[in-house]
């Protein structure tokens, strides 16, 4: 049987590459922006509602892959003026707070996993933008923070990923995403 995955953070085609890498390994891939799916990030509602559209299109049980890339949201917020700080915290921070409080709640009676994914920008980068750089030590901090609730959930298991690209494996999606199967199928 297939196993579905809920991938956020990452829309289409952006989620296009760790799309394939999960499908080679036998996953079902949601994501937002498949399937009539969307999420709206600013909404803790929107976030109960993937989560309910995920569990009802796999039959309850699904794993979950939090996914937050410097590169591509420094790719979309260019400027550091107030709005790009306001919309970098409700879309990275907010909206990724806003899910795991809802997965936690879904986890209550179900089972699965949760991989928080940072990939931080690559050690080349000259111009980083430190919204997002702030945003990225939001969402590590919260998934470190946060191990302690998941792990009360006696049938869900959470791991954080740092995903440098200079690591070999990491060097791209599709790699990620084989080795984060792997490594779920050795915790079945």
């Amino acid at each position: 049987m297939e196993k579905s995955v809920l991938v956020v953070g990452k829309e289409v085609p952006e989620v296009k590459n760790f799309a394939e890498g999960m499908k080679a390994c036998g996953r079902k891939v949601v994501a937002s922006g498949m399937e009539n799916l969307f999420w709206n990030k600013c909404s803790p509602v929107s976030a109960r509602n993937l989560i309910m559209h995920t569990a009802n299109g796999c039959d309850g049980d699904f794993d979950v892959v939090l996914y937050f890339d410097e590169t591509f949201a420094g790719a979309k917020f260019l400027n550091m003026d107030v709005q790009t700080c306001t919309q970098v915290m409700s879309e990275y921070v907010l909206a990724f707070q806003y899910l795991t409080v809802e997965l936690l709640n879904y986890f209550d009676s179900h089972c699965g996993k949760v991989a928080f994914i940072y990939s931080p920008y690559s050690k080349s980068v000259v111009n980083v933008n430190p919204v997002v750089k702030a945003a990225g030590s939001a969402f590590v901090s919260f998934a470190e923070s946060s191990a302690s609730k998941f792990s009360a959930k006696n049938a869900l298991l959470q791991v954080l990923v740092k995903a440098e690209k200079e690591n070999a494996g990491f060097e791209d999606d599709g790699s990620l995403a084989r080795w984060l199967c792997q490594y779920f199928d050795e915790l079945d």
